[in-house]
């Protein structure tokens, strides 16, 4: 009780006395809630945008998407019979058609055309509208030509409501259409669609409707339909409403988890400035620790009072953290939702502010410990006799705190994200990294306080020479290196080559960093998070586009396809024949089909996609649904694939059923391999063709990325196609244009065959560079909350510095140092920490590159020399600019002030 009272009287005395040094502890507090406190509620808003209304999303209480293998108008009899049982009530289809519209700037963009029954489309709940808000299907859907499109559509083609676009697809005439409304997306899944009336479907295609999605709803227990379902649609994926709330909390777990990670790891570069500033604090009142033991206070109850310190800061920091962050929720909350597609208004919960207070509070005793530890070890005696470090200090006892607090750290993640094994994981893996950087950093700022001029200048020269040597050695083998090197040049050549007075404040800086290196190896480290954070994250992104944009450049690969039905096949070789630029191209038949036996052994639901909310998770059987077919009597080949299994096509094969398949086949549970055997059935006809596999093939190239999406990925012969489809064969011409005439051309061929469909793979790429940049727009919202927390780091460790140099820097300026002497010598330490820890996070770069390519990416991205460099100087000059504004002030106070104060 007593110790109680003292500390109600006492501690806020304390922290008023505490100053500035109490401001600096709050700011890293508030900086790390901020963080974490905008990431929980953006990802609560993106959250409850998906699990709001589910059953709207999934269209129904049943789903059926069969987009490998779409669905025949006589398939939809099924439904019908399982209505007449009373297994469903109603249900409604959706046919797909593939088509492009005129987008901004002349463009062609490729997607898809959902065609709806507008009286009975949706019959789970309307979806949710970006505009008009609130809208209707049946309403907007009124009128021929009226359409609605995704708010990732609407992105693409530059329009909104009110726009007029012109639509082309396979054998229609076109389609003139007015946009009534814009969609929200209703999963993380980032689709380009249309929504067209089926009374419009004769202007977009000749071809009998092809169902990829069916809805349905159900008196009661979905069970029994879903079942039938799955049965007479083996290659379908059948999702309840059970199975897509829970598809979609998976979803909303993952993504929460991914935004509070990064929010804790912004939290916990905020703890490296919050120890720096209480372990500041508490060293300068190392008088006032001995008093109070002195006195006959214990060290737990002197570490008690210095805690509840802490606490207070921890609370008034959480407080305004929370404030801030849920300010900045609504930023962030626009850019994940921009970024994502999904309409989601911000949702703050009061909890998450409570929840942020007590974090702060949590987090600033947690970082804390260690400070106060070490202060209330001071021994009053020790300090009378004067002893430089009147601290007694325990190796196992500081080693057992520290993982103490590892340890509570983890704890504190586990419950902020909910995920305890990644939580731990991360902790530790983090812990780990973090110290092996801060005793390679500490090593070199102890190495840099040694560094000495030598005696003679040819040493130095020779030296320099040598370094100089290695940095373009470096340069030339291993680019990422070159930092590092030239770190070590730059410093020697001022140490030994430069005028004196570089090698006074150079050698005084690194004097300066090395006083206090613990301090100095963790603000490095923090530092080092902000720029590998950022610098990976702009990498990939650029390295992503310069893969498509190489794709593009190559002048060996397909860049324009155009597809057209039976009776426009002549009209469309006829005017591209004319097109100027064709520098290649090759005319093949496709036929669509459905796989229905494999080595003679009936589809069974072995093989068959698993029940799942997302459709395109489970496509093994795509690669087998349909036959393009080549001339193989006139020397046509299938381009831009390796044949690794078997034999080739050749001309031996004109005339018969000998197929390439796609190596992926090969894995169980097909396990297909040459001298298999696949028949395909034709839905709309019925014909059957048994295909016999003669080999393997593995794609190449971004042609087949643009012809796939029209083509089927079995090649046979034409007789092979013919056989399957009869009168529904379609033509894919595949040509080379010149890249400078490319959109032009592809523009002149669709207006010459508005019945064709015409697609080039610029179209191809804005699509690609949309979802690019907005993934890009994710990661750089998160990264922005660890680089702002070094920001705080460095801002913290300036103005400690200066507090805590008070003396120092009076006694320069008494000996003739002006405010802009100390103020170079202080942006000098921390250029050049700022430097090192950019230069270090280059070569981490060019390590986490290597990995992600060898294990996960199909094509490496290379490390990028300009990215480096750009990395290089935005961390020098943040780190630098961040320490004027926080040391302008400090640098200007008069000798006999700062002797007052220190």
């Amino acid at each position: 009780m007593n110790l109680l009272r003292f500390a109600l009287v006492y501690v806020p005395r304390s922290l008023l006395r505490g100053g500035r040094r109490a401001v600096v502890t709050i700011a890293c507090i508030a900086v790390g809630v901020t963080a974490v406190v905008a990431l929980e509620v953006a990802s609560l808003s993106i959250g409850d945008a998906l699990t709001t209304n589910v059953r709207a999303a999934n269209g129904g209480d049943i789903s059926l998407a069969s987009n490998s293998a779409p669905l025949s108008s006589a398939d939809l009899t099924t439904f019908q019979q399982l209505q007449a049982k009373g297994l469903i009530t109603q249900w409604t289809a959706v046919s797909r058609v593939h088509v492009t519209a005129n987008a901004a700037g002349g463009l062609l963009i490729p997607f898809d055309a959902e065609v709806i029954d507008a009286p009975t489309y949706p019959i789970g709940g309307q979806p949710t509208f970006v505009e008009p808000t609130g809208g209707n299907v049946g309403n907007l859907l009124s009128a021929p030509g009226d359409v609605l499109i995704s708010s990732v559509l609407a992105e693409e083609l530059g329009t909104s409501v009110g726009g007029q676009v012109t639509v082309n697809g396979i054998g229609g005439p076109g389609l003139t259409a007015v946009v009534r409304g814009v969609l929200a997306q209703a999963t993380l899944e980032h689709a380009a669609a249309m929504f067209v009336r089926r009374a419009d479907q004769g202007a977009l295609t000749t071809a009998p409707p092809q169902y990829v999605s069916v809805y349905a709803n159900t008196s009661g227990d979905s069970a029994p339909a879903a079942a039938a379902l799955r049965q007479a649609f083996p290659q379908a994926s059948t999702t309840t409403v059970a199975e897509a709330v829970q598809s979609a909390q998976q979803q909303v777990h993952d993504f929460h988890t991914y935004a509070l990670l990064a929010g804790l790891v912004a939290l916990l570069v905020a703890g490296v400035g919050i120890q720096n500033a209480m372990q500041s604090m508490l060293a300068s009142r190392v008088n006032e620790v001995a008093m109070l033991k002195a006195l006959g206070n214990s060290p737990i109850g002197v570490g008690t009072v210095f805690t509840a310190e802490a606490a207070v800061l921890g609370a008034v920091g959480g407080v305004i953290g929370a404030g801030a962050g849920i300010g900045a929720s609504s930023a962030v909350t626009a850019a994940l939702s921009r970024a994502t597609a999904i309409q989601a208004p911000v949702h703050i919960d009061a909890l998450v502010a409570l929840e942020g207070v007590l974090l702060g509070i949590g987090a600033t005793v947690l970082f804390s410990l260690l400070p106060v530890v070490g202060a209330v070890s001071v021994r009053p005696l020790g300090l009378l006799r004067g002893e430089p470090l009147p601290v007694r200090r325990s190796a196992p006892r500081y080693a057992g705190l520290f993982f103490a607090v590892v340890a509570l750290f983890a704890v504190l993640a586990s419950y902020v994200t909910g995920d305890p094994v990644v939580s731990v994981l991360l902790v530790a893996g983090g812990v780990i990294v973090c110290g092996v950087l801060a005793a390679v950093f500490a090593a070199v700022v102890a190495t840099l306080a040694r560094l000495r001029s030598p005696d003679r200048r040819a040493t130095a020269l020779l030296v320099a020479v040598l370094l100089g040597a290695v940095v373009a050695g470096t340069a030339l083998t291993e680019p990422a290196l070159t930092p590092l090197a030239l770190f070590a040049l730059a410093v020697w050549t001022a140490i030994g080559l430069g005028p004196q007075r570089w090698r006074l404040w150079l050698l005084m800086a690194g004097r300066s960093l090395d006083r206090r290196r613990a301090r100095t190896a963790v603000t490095l480290v923090a530092l080092f998070t902000g720029a590998l954070a950022g610098g990976l994250t702009m990498t990939m992104a650029s390295g992503l586009r310069d893969q498509i944009a190489q794709a593009i450049a190559d002048n060996g690969t397909t860049n324009l396809v155009a597809v057209a039905a039976q009776p426009s096949r002549d009209a469309l070789l006829r005017n591209a024949a004319r097109l100027p630029a064709v520098q290649a191209s090759q005319a093949t038949l496709i036929a669509s089909g459905r796989v229905t036996a494999i080595d003679g052994h009936a589809l069974s639901a072995a093989v068959a996609p698993s029940p799942s909310a997302d459709p395109e998770e489970d496509d093994r059987l795509r690669p087998l649904n349909g036959v393009t077919g080549y001339d193989l009597a006139s020397g046509q080949q299938p381009p831009s694939i390796i044949v690794n299994r078997g034999r080739p096509l050749d001309a031996h094969d004109a005339g018969t059923t000998n197929v390439l398949v796609d190596q992926s086949l090969s894995d169980p549970p097909l396990s297909i391999h040459p001298g298999s055997t696949v028949t395909l059935a034709d839905a709309t006809t019925g014909n059957r063709v048994t295909l016999t596999v003669v080999g393997m093939y593995q794609r190449q190239g971004l042609r087949s990325v643009l012809t796939s999406r029209y083509s089927p990925r079995v090649y046979g012969d034409v007789a092979a196609a013919q056989q399957l489809a009869e009168g529904n064969i379609q033509t894919v011409l595949s040509m080379t244009v010149a890249p400078d005439r490319l959109d032009s051309d592809s523009v002149a061929l669709q207006r010459a065959v508005p019945s064709a469909l015409v697609a080039n793979v610029n179209d191809l790429t804005v699509v690609v560079r949309t979802t690019l940049n907005n993934l890009l727009l994710v990661l750089t919202v998160v990264t922005a909350m660890v680089v702002v927390a070094g920001m705080a780091v460095v801002a913290n460790g300036v103005t400690l510095a200066l507090i805590e140099r008070a003396r120092e820097v009076a006694l320069f300026k008494a000996v003739g140092f002006g405010p802009g002497n100390v103020l170079t010598l202080l942006l000098m330490e921390y250029g050049l920490a700022g430097f090192l820890a950019a230069a270090v996070g280059v070569v981490s770069i060019a390590v986490t590159l290597a990995i992600l390519s060898s294990a996960t990416l199909q094509t490496p991205i290379a490390f990028s020399v300009g990215i480096s460099t750009l990395l290089l100087v935005t961390s020098v000059a943040v780190t630098v600019l961040t320490s004027w504004v926080a040391a302008r002030k400090g640098a200007w106070v008069r000798p006999l002030t700062a002797l007052r104060n220190s």
